[in-house]
């Protein structure tokens, strides 16, 4: 089984590509870490990263905050668009 945990970044980090100042997103690192280790767990912070698409899983996880959550819902419609068979 693959789960991929997505922690969303603000639209105006993505736009500029800036380093947004805000913390690692622990509760998936936490949930990651909790996960039986015969599951494998994949992470992608925005703030780092762009999501792949391309890359497919059994679970997608994703955590919002308030300034977070505009793109937490875009990145749920991609996946459902991209995944859900």
């Amino acid at each position: 089984m693959r789960i991929h945990l997505i922690a969303p970044s603000r639209r105006e980090v993505l736009r500029s590509r800036a380093k947004a100042s805000v913390a690692p997103p622990l509760g998936l690192a936490v949930l990651a870490s909790l996960t039986p280790a015969e599951v494998e767990v994949s992470l992608t912070d925005e703030n780092l990263t762009s999501v792949a698409f391309e890359r497919s899983a059994d679970i997608v996880c994703s955590t919002a905050a308030t300034h977070t959550a505009t793109r937490a819902y875009e990145l749920a419609d991609a996946v459902r668009a991209r995944w859900v068979k």
